[in-house]
């Protein structure tokens, strides 16, 4: 009996008892959808929180000061000269600065009422940075930053919670800010709106959120009445020499003052890196986890060989007396236990993918898109088939090991 009459026979066998069959597999549909579906989250998930970090330079080092207190003094600080310094070194694509205030308050359409603000004094080259996507208007530009502008770039989410809503008749409306550390009112001029980065402000209470404003870095610098910034963004011209270029800049910035360890550097994609490795481990426990599934399906696959073997015991001693050899009864029960499995993996493919969708979809304010690796459906389906095997394998020798003529009496 070759292998093609094997199969045949096989598969005449499992849909003779379409709903026995279908309960055999249910474990297996069961333990291949879940892992399919949780591995292919997993990706997903990775794939927006790198996403995430692209809006915010994760191809890009931050330098700040490491420590603050009397080791500290007025040259220690970071300040726009810094900016034109490291711009020198080997492997710097570009260098900007950013200086951050709290310390404002922002009216709005209602009389009276203020909200907290987030002053951020920006350089041009910021825009390519942190990857700003704009809906309206122009980003700061070097005219700006030399002549001290009252120009401000606001998000799409402040334009919505100060104006009402975002569109292009915004561009040179006024906003006004007020802070402790300046008299009167601040007026700016609205030259650009751009996507808010921070979508996940979108879950939060509006009360606790700080509109977030863009203004040129030399401006803020004059309010505040200071001539540092708080922070350089650098982005390499190679991303695999991120390392070798962070430290050119520590020690270009500590030999420029003459000082050790005052400057810290905070590189995103090492970040981004644990946190992976992070959601690998946790995706791997919950994979295995629901993998037991697949022990539950095969034990399941080897209780219905095992009465399918009792079943056909006549059926065996006659196949054995017309000259079927123990191998070719072997192989039937083995190759029936394997498109049990495989049946049931393939189904359980299907619904892992359209079930790592549908999860996707249902996660609030996240765009989810799950990653279905063809080298775990590859893997899914060698998994359903090595479990038919090694499952399998029992039922199909004893059967073999029938004797031919006990067989043909058994009723």
């Amino acid at each position: 009996m070759n292998v093609f009459e094997s199969m045949k026979s096989a598969v005449s066998s499992v849909f003779s008892n379409k709903l026995r069959a279908f309960l055999t597999m249910l474990g297996i549909i069961i333990g291949i959808s879940s892992v399919i579906a949780i591995v292919s989250l997993g990706a997903g998930m990775s794939n927006f929180f790198e996403e995430q970090w692209a809006t915010m330079g994760i191809g890009n080092l931050e330098v700040n000061l490491s420590t603050w207190g009397d080791t500290i003094t007025d040259r220690d600080l970071l300040t726009l000269d810094d900016v034109e310094m490291l711009r020198q070194l080997p492997g710097v694509r570009t260098v900007t600065a950013t200086l951050q205030s709290w310390d404002f308050s922002m009216r709005t359409m209602e009389p009276g009422e203020t909200r907290q603000a987030n002053i951020n004094g920006v350089m041009p080259d910021h825009e390519q940075v942190v990857n700003v996507r704009m809906l309206y208007g122009r980003y700061i530009n070097q005219v700006d930053i030399d002549n001290n502008m009252p120009f401000a770039v606001i998000t799409d989410s402040t334009a919505n919670r100060i104006f009402g809503e975002a569109h292009a008749g915004l561009i040179g409306q006024t906003i006004e800010f007020q802070s402790w550390f300046a008299a009167g009112v601040q007026s700016f001029t609205v030259v650009g709106i751009m996507v808010n980065p921070n979508t996940w402000e979108d879950m939060m209470d509006p009360e606790w959120i700080s509109e977030n404003v863009s203004v040129p870095v030399t401006t803020l610098q004059n309010m505040m009445n200071v001539r540092n910034v708080n922070t350089l963004h650098i982005a390499a011209t190679d991303p695999n020499e991120m390392a070798e270029v962070g430290e050119n800049v520590i020690f270009s910035l500590d030999n420029s003052r003459g000082t050790a360890g005052n400057y810290s550097i905070f590189n995103p994609m090492n970040f981004l890196e644990q946190m992976n490795e992070q959601l690998a481990a946790t995706t791997l426990v919950i994979s295995g986890i629901a993998a037991i599934s697949l022990l539950v399906g095969g034990i399941g696959v080897m209780n219905i060989m095992l009465v399918s073997v009792i079943e056909r015991t006549r059926e065996i001693g006659i196949r054995k007396s017309i000259g079927a050899r123990n191998s070719d009864i072997r192989a039937q029960f083995l190759i029936e236990a394997v498109i049990l499995t495989f049946i049931g993996g393939s189904i359980g493919i299907v619904l892992g993918i359209f079930g790592g969708n549908l999860i996707g979809g249902l996660i609030p304010d996240m765009d989810i898109q799950p990653a279905v690796d063809i080298m775990s459906v590859v893997l899914a389906v060698v998994v359903s088939c090595a479990t038919g095997i090694i499952f399998g394998v029992g039922p199909a020798i004893k059967a073999s090991r029938l004797d031919p003529i006990e067989a043909l009496r058994y009723e």
